[in-house]
């Protein structure tokens, strides 16, 4: 059946320092949270006083919410259920949007209490009214709508939020990225690492190769302080919308270019180079070294995603082995496009050997140019040993979260409660010579 991996511990938040300094931000985001946990109404035998704003010591732009786990709650006898993309967001702080609730009881109205439960195995039909297969409670909130409402003819235009989440097994901050000041990104502490890692001067023109959402690219468009260019690829028309839409919302439109392409196919020795006064845009395809960072935050089977249910419908072991061939497709591309001294920063949300330590291997067995360097900052474990022939010097300079908390010696405890995810660095020293 598999592992059950509650949500992190700790949300995360990422500020942008060159809009505010640090006591405002806290300031503003505390107000926002405060503002929320007033909406909420949680009962007073719950304390949340301690749901107040930390700083990471090291990472300056990372703004901590300690989440909070609510003891002994009391489950009501008015069951509603929502689908497992609804659990995954209530889990991590989301009210129940209306869309998401598959099913409720016949005598559920507007203002009732009721307990909120997942579907596990995708097997409840929408307009249910009870559902007694396979199911896991999140928490108790109160019906914004009645049943009648909800699967009424009329029911598909009703948005919004459909269960006000007052009572979470799981008390996480609701930051809506489309209701939050623009400042602000929630993003997994990882991911924000990833762009110091990459750390790219100033003038620089980085390629983030997949780019969707855009929380890895307006970080990068923050830490070059409005004065380079990021371009950000998806195969996906409607992610380039979204990309865009995060980097209109955070301020970054000038500097943020998005475009709909399958990266693997981005390399052209006919392409105008991108310095050239022909070109109208930064769109693909890009000579061979056209860039002197590169970002490639693979597609993988996602593995290290918290909070993460016992599977009844699991991804098939096909599905999973099929993405090291595209992370490798991917890879050598992003080989092509990097300027001798430059540097590439691969990332996956995923645990498996074969998306990560063994990619790695693979670089450095066909690649004799590509060169791997330590990270900074380096806040998470090392490469895992497993069926690695990489040296133990090799794994101390890759970078692994691992999605089971430990106590381990950190900067902070949210380095060490937080998704798991792999991060390793290359620097190119020569000409590419494949094998």
């Amino acid at each position: 059946m598999g592992e059950y991996f509650p949500p992190p511990g700790f949300t995360t938040v990422r500020f942008d320092p060159n809009k505010m300094i640090y006591d405002q931000a806290v300031s503003m985001l505390q107000n926002y949270i405060d503002k929320d946990l007033k909406y909420r109404d949680v009962p007073s035998h719950h304390d949340v006083s301690d749901m107040k704003i930390q700083q990471h010591q090291l990472i300056k732009d990372v703004l901590i919410i300690p989440n909070k786990s609510l003891q002994n709650i009391i489950t009501c006898t008015k069951e509603i259920i929502v689908d497992r993309a609804c659990e995954m967001a209530v889990m991590r702080g989301a009210h129940v949007f209306a869309p998401g609730i598959i099913s409720a009881p016949q005598n559920m109205n507007c203002g009732d209490k009721v307990s909120v439960h997942v579907d596990l195995e995708g097997k409840c039909l929408k307009g249910s009214l009870k559902y007694e297969r396979m199911k896991y409670f999140v928490g108790n909130g109160i019906a914004e709508f009645g049943r009648q409402q909800l699967f009424s003819s009329s029911s598909l235009n009703i948005q919004g939020i459909g269960i006000r989440m007052n009572e979470p097994i799981y008390l996480t901050p609701c930051l809506d990225q489309h209701s939050l000041p623009g400042a602000f990104f929630p993003q997994n502490l990882p991911s924000i690492v990833v762009g110091h890692i990459l750390n790219p001067p100033l003038d620089a023109i980085v390629l983030d190769m997949c780019a969707s959402p855009g929380g890895k690219s307006t970080h990068l468009c923050s830490l070059l302080k409005g004065k380079g260019h990021v371009i950000a690829l998806d195969r996906s028309e409607s992610k380039v919308k979204k990309i865009l839409e995060n980097g209109k919302r955070l301020g970054y439109s000038d500097m943020l270019h998005s475009f709909v392409a399958d990266s693997r196919n981005i390399h052209s020795e006919t392409a105008i180079p991108l310095n050239d006064e022909k070109r109208s845009d930064f769109s693909p395809p890009y000579q061979s070294g056209s860039f002197t960072h590169i970002l490639l935050d693979a597609p993988c089977s996602a593995l290290g995603q918290r909070p993460r249910f016992p599977e009844y419908k699991m991804k098939s072991k096909s599905s999973i082995s099929s993405y090291p061939a595209l992370q490798w497709q991917l890879f050598k591309t992003a080989i092509k496009l990097l300027q001798e001294g430059g540097t590439i920063v691969y990332s996956t949300c995923t645990t498996t050997f074969d998306e990560n330590e063994k990619m790695v291997e693979n670089v450095l067995s066909e690649f004799s140019n590509m060169q791997l360097v330590e990270q900074e900052p380096h806040i998470g474990g090392f490469g895992q040993r497993s069926e690695s022939r990489l040296s133990d010097d090799q794994l101390k300079k890759l970078q692994y979260f691992s999605m089971s908390p430990t106590e381990d010696e950190a900067v902070h405890p949210a380095d060490r409660d937080t998704i798991g995810f792999f991060i390793a660095k290359f620097k190119k020293c020569e000409t590419v010579v494949a094998k």
